[in-house]
């Protein structure tokens, strides 16, 4: 037995998985990038220095760090509604509405979200 009263190999798994948690997040994506230069966003092209934080124009809030950047969806994703529906992205508010296909006018029921 070893730190904590575990076996060494289990530890060692968990210390190994443990930085892989963040990457199975469906809403977040990281890219790697050279820690001499600054971060470029894959939507936009626009660079970003490392430190600093942005919202980029696909409702994303992105980190820029040393050696890679973060972007996470700020809106949450609806994917249960009626068929007759379509979701569209307000880009200015970063959230979803859901309505007819051919009457904008009327809003459609979600049952659930993701992100």
């Amino acid at each position: 037995m070893s730190l904590f009263g575990m076996n060494p190999k289990v530890l060692l798994c968990i210390v190994l998985l443990l930085p892989a948690v963040p990457l199975s997040d469906s809403a977040c994506f990281f890219a790697e990038k050279d820690p001499n230069s600054d971060c470029i966003d894959n939507f936009d092209g626009s660079a970003h220095g490392v430190g600093t934080q942005w919202r980029n124009s696909h409702c994303m809030q992105c980190s820029c760090m040393e050696s890679n950047y973060r972007c996470c969806d700020l809106a949450m994703r609806p994917i249960n509604y009626p068929s007759e529906c379509i979701a569209v992205l307000d880009h200015e508010r970063c959230v979803y509405r859901v309505h007819l296909r051919e009457d904008p006018s009327i809003e459609c029921p979600v049952n659930t979200f993701i992100g």
